[in-house]
C-alpha cells in the first residue's frame, strides 16, 4: 500500500515548504496509525497480557501499543520554519 504520495507532497511543496511540511506529517501519522495496527510491532504480547486485555473489553487485545486508541488519537506534528 502506498502511504506517500509523492505527486501529492510535490504539489504541497511547490505552493510553499509549510505546505509540503505539513503533507509530510500528515502522510508520516497516517502510515504510523496503520503500522500499529497491522501488528507488525514486536515483541508480541504475552498470552496473560491479551487475556488481560480481552477482560477490559479491548477490541485489539493482541496489537502491542493499542488498546483504547488513545494514544493513535493524540498523535500530532508541528511543522516550525526559521
Amino acid at each position: 500500500r502506498e502511504y506517500i504520495n509523492n505527486s501529492y507532497i510535490n504539489s504541497k511543496f511547490n505552493l510553499d515548504p509549510k505546505s509540503g511540511m505539513e503533507a509530510i506529517g500528515q502522510a508520516f501519522i497516517r502510515y504510523y496509525e496503520n503500522y500499529l495496527l497491522s501488528a507488525q510491532v514486536t515483541p508480541a504480547l504475552k498470552a496473560n497480557t491479551i487475556k488481560s486485555k480481552h477482560k477490559r473489553g479491548s477490541n485489539t487485545a493482541a496489537i502491542p501499543l493499542v488498546d483504547t486508541a488513545k494514544m493513535l488519537s493524540e498523535i500530532t506534528y508541528k511543522v516550525t520554519l526559521e
